[in-house]
């Protein structure tokens, strides 16, 4: 259990601004400002919400095609 939580706020330290992100009820979007426990997320065009860092559950990386 220690070493879930340990990798999890390793994950929660990674975030930063410009990463895509999921949440855990499905929404995606982009990091835009990260203020201790809260975060700004860009989910469309003019629509910044704020929500918990502890919601969101990964990063969405790109795949590179090579």
């Amino acid at each position: 259990m220690k070493q879930q939580k340990s990798k999890m706020d390793e994950f929660y330290a990674s975030l930063s601004t410009g990463d895509e992100v999921l949440l855990r009820d499905g929404i995606t979007g982009f990091i835009q400002k990260i203020n201790d426990d809260k975060i700004k997320l860009k989910i469309a065009s003019n629509v910044v919400i704020d929500v918990n860092k502890y919601g969101i559950i990964s990063k969405i990386e790109e795949e590179k095609n090579e």
